[in-house]
């Protein structure tokens, strides 16, 4: 417990640091998010360094590869898809290939972009989300999960699979805080935003943990992390119509499919160890 405790503290010094630096030079704090991501890294080697302890982990390196692998790349773009289609059932949302959500970004698209088949913008975004989501954002997600995913599950996984990661969630949730504050992900209501992030990261953790479990490294987890930032935003883009409280993977909708992922991951373990 020592070590938890010592990783909350640091991370959140780290925060306090880092928020403190863009008060001074009157930047936003989102503009420091690459910075912020490897925190949980970061810390990890602090703590490291105070207790003596050895650094280099097992669950830091690729452990071979297996089918969860896959599963983590393309999972995160079932559930932006599923969250289009529940979206969809707001009768204010409506589908646009073309993607007029892009307005919501303060974004204008050139008018010819709808001489073209409706299909190739789609194909084209989801094209992009399977590459990105491998190289660089797996890269950048690796930063947080050998904080969450790696050291902080491996000091708490004998809690059981279901309390540590409601912790594990929690804490990411709140981690999410400043950068949410500053508009990252609810820019039309950051205060309704902040609580609803700590509900995305308790729901999405779940799910996040048994790849970490079935990988055995905290690759796994970052490219999940990596596929799921780069599909985010699908949703807003390609549906006009209501805000992202309500829209997407972090609204309303996405927490519908995430909540039905768990309940059938509730029903997998509990079979699973049955079996065992």
């Amino acid at each position: 417990m020592k070590k938890t405790i010592q990783f909350i503290l640091t991370n959140f010094i780290l925060i306090i640091i880092i928020y403190t630096i863009s008060s001074l030079l009157n930047i936003r704090i989102r503009y420091f998010i690459t910075l912020y991501m490897f925190f949980p890294m970061i810390t990890v080697f602090i703590i490291s360094f105070i207790n003596h302890s050895e650094l280099i982990s097992k669950w830091m390196f690729l452990n071979g590869l297996n089918k969860w692998y896959i599963i983590a790349w393309f999972l995160p773009l079932i559930i932006s898809i599923a969250s289009i289609l529940v979206s969809l059932l707001f009768p204010s949302v409506h589908f646009s290939p073309y993607m007029d959500g892009l307005k919501r970004f303060g974004i204008e698209l050139k008018k010819n972009i709808k001489d073209i088949s409706p299909y190739i913008p789609i194909i084209n975004q989801v094209g992009k989300g399977l590459i990105f989501g491998i190289f660089p954002n797996s890269v950048f997600a690796i930063g947080e999960e050998i904080g969450w995913r790696g050291f902080l599950w491996n000091e708490i996984k004998n809690w059981g699979f279901w309390k540590s990661s409601l912790f594990i969630g929690l804490l990411w949730g709140i981690w999410h805080i400043p950068l949410v504050l500053d508009g990252y992900n609810y820019s039309s209501n950051t205060g309704i935003g902040s609580f609803m992030m700590i509900i995305f990261c308790i729901l999405l953790t779940p799910v996040m943990n048994l790849i970490r479990e079935k990988t055995n490294s905290v690759i796994g987890p970052a490219v999940f992390h990596g596929s799921l930032n780069a599909f985010a935003n699908l949703p807003l883009i390609f549906t006009t119509g209501l805000n992202e409280i309500y829209v997407g993977i972090y609204g309303i909708a996405g927490f519908s499919i995430l909540a039905i992922i768990n309940f059938i991951l509730f029903f997998y373990l509990k079979f699973s160890n049955k079996k065992h």
